[in-house]
């Protein structure tokens, strides 16, 4: 990447049916997927029928009944995509999944807070708003942070994507950052979601599982460069 975000995460999201509550990090332990450490030491935060949510020192999981979420903030980024494996490639097979998003997260910082304005007005030109585009960009003047206006949120989506994928999207997301004070930072995700068409009758993880792993380490790549086409106008 051009700039080295300040904070980064990695996650990846499975949509399916799941039972919350197997979803313990002793069942973890018990099955080989982490050690009896990263067990014995996770934080809890909820064991419950709809939901189940605990930190380990090196990722966080959360499952409810029809999504499995698994994010770290710590490379090397693989060793998530390995959890996920051995958690339902070798011991919950049978569990059906429908969908997969590979995401990217990253906040960075630029020289200044006009530095981040002309990257906003570079991808949402406050002129295209006519009259009240005039009162946004003499707001992008104010020096108090009360009355700075400009750019709040920004999505773009890619929807023809190629033949890897038999439904999804590709959606990055660009906003002033809420982790890199003074005003000078950017955060961006990038959503990367792999679906299949006909939830109804799915049986099994076989297909979302095979396109994750098809898929995890040239969906981090490009997700980079995407994000390293932004950090190119800061």
């Amino acid at each position: 990447m051009r700039i080295t975000p300040e904070y980064g995460n990695v996650g990846i999201v499975l949509l399916g049916s799941f039972n919350p509550p197997i979803f313990r990090p002793e069942w973890f332990a018990k099955t080989g997927i982490i050690s009896d450490e990263a067990a014995a030491t996770a934080e809890i935060e909820v064991i419950h029928k709809q939901i189940s949510a605990f930190r380990m020192a090196w990722a966080s999981l959360r499952i409810e009944s029809e999504s499995f979420v698994a994010e770290t903030d710590d490379a090397p980024y693989v060793r998530l995509f390995d959890l996920i494996m051995k958690t339902f490639r070798e011991r919950l097979e049978h569990t059906p999944l429908w969908a997969v998003g590979i995401n990217r997260r990253v906040h960075f910082r630029v020289r200044d807070v006009k530095t981040r304005d002309a990257i906003g007005k570079r991808l949402a030109p406050p002129e295209a708003w006519g009259e009240w585009g005039a009162m946004v960009t003499k707001e992008l003047n104010e020096q108090s942070p009360e009355r700075h206006g400009g750019m709040l949120s920004l999505t773009m989506q890619q929807r023809m994507i190629g033949d890897d994928r038999p439904g999804g999207s590709i959606n990055a997301r660009i906003e002033p950052s809420t982790r890199i004070p003074g005003g000078i930072g950017v955060f961006m995700e990038i959503n990367d979601h792999y679906e299949l068409p006909d939830r109804k009758n799915v049986v099994g993880c076989d297909q979302i599982i095979a396109l994750l792993e098809r898929n995890f380490e040239s969906s981090l790549k490009r997700s980079e460069w995407i994000i390293d086409q932004i950090m190119a106008l800061g």
